[in-house]
């Protein structure tokens, strides 16, 4: 899909975002389709960052009194997830690096430490070893993922522990 995006022209891809506005944003499908579409004038890194943008920047706003507002204008809130991604990754490593620097210990790792506790249950999280990531960081794109299919590799690996469950 990101291929498709990077060959429309400005004026389609601008086109795009701006009939964004148009979809109804009650249903999750919807909503994501919105996001997809708003996001395909941007440049590549931008709109892959902005995946992990939850909110939109006038919803954001909207917290702050008005003179915070002013000084968040200069500011890109995403510029700190631009920077982190160097140039020579795939845009699949692009994704997994922002996921592991960002959204994994941030959102998935604290929220599954905070309910646990609450719930007095020990919680191991499974594939944080740093032994077997940096395995992980080795495998090839291709063998990470087949077309719509993520995690191929460990799904093929560990296909026969779970035939027939």
């Amino acid at each position: 899909m990101e291929t498709a995006l990077r060959s429309l022209p400005a004026p389609v891809s601008g086109l795009l975002s701006r009939t964004s506005a148009l979809l109804p944003r009650t249903k999750v499908a919807t909503r994501r389709l919105a996001k997809f579409l708003a996001l395909a004038s941007m440049r590549p890194e931008e709109r892959l960052v902005s995946y992990f943008d939850w909110a939109d920047a006038t919803t954001v706003r909207g917290l702050f009194r008005s003179e915070i507002v002013q000084s968040l204008r200069i500011c890109n809130p995403l510029a700190t997830m631009l920077e982190t991604i160097p140039k020579s990754l795939s845009p699949l490593q692009k994704m997994l690096l922002l996921e592991q620097k960002f959204f994994l210990t941030d959102h998935n790792l604290n929220y599954t430490d905070k309910m646990s506790m609450a719930a007095s249950v020990e919680v191991r999280v499974p594939f944080l070893d740093p032994d077997l990531m940096s395995l992980a960081a080795c495998i090839p794109d291709k063998l990470r993922q087949r077309g719509r299919h993520g995690k191929w590799i460990l799904k093929k690996a560990m296909g026969q522990f779970f035939r027939g469950k």
